[in-house]
């Protein structure tokens, strides 16, 4: 993660077989770049991330892989959404504003 910039989230998300919004700029915001940080502390279930629509479970995501794997994100600009592959899975992430 960025050591420069303004921590602007740190929290976790409930992931389901839902995609959802990790990430979003809201309206009339600038849409400054972002660094986000994803870990899947989940024994089993793959989190599928996608920046440029509705995230499903597919090869053609992103995947962050069980038991501690990490996805870091530079200078991201859309929304991010992500899915689950099993029911139930809180991951941590961090969102770093103007990150350098």
């Amino acid at each position: 993660m960025a050591k420069m910039g303004d921590l602007w989230t740190q929290s976790t998300l409930e992931i389901t077989a839902v995609a959802k919004n990790l990430h979003s700029y809201g309206s009339g915001e600038a849409k400054d770049p972002v660094d986000i940080l994803i870990q899947n502390n989940h024994a089993s279930g793959i989190v599928y991330v996608n920046l440029s629509g509705t995230a499903t479970v597919s090869t053609t995501m992103l995947m962050v892989r069980p038991g501690g794997g990490i996805l870091e994100l530079k200078n991201i600009r859309n929304t991010v959404s992500v899915i689950g592959s099993v029911a139930s899975n809180t991951i941590p992430y961090a969102i770093v504003k103007n990150g350098g």
